[in-house]
């Protein structure tokens, strides 16, 4: 698999999971949310960074192991 596609990805997974968790804090102005849908919008940002942060360490594996060759 191509590493520049990997690591596009894993830019856009980065983004949108900071779009998830703008504004996820329990104080944050906008009040016509409730506390548990900020909750889960925070938990799927988490996730999706920590799946951009997954994808890209395959991505730095790969270039590593194509490079050693």
């Amino acid at each position: 698999m191509d590493t520049k596609l990997l690591v596009l990805l894993a830019i856009g997974l980065y983004g949108l999971g900071a779009l998830f968790m703008k504004n996820t804090h329990p104080y944050s102005s906008p009040r016509t949310e409730t506390f548990e849908r900020k909750q889960q919008r925070k938990r799927i940002g988490m996730t999706l960074l920590a799946l951009a942060s997954l994808i890209l360490g395959i991505a730095g594996l790969s270039q590593y192991l194509i490079s050693k060759n």
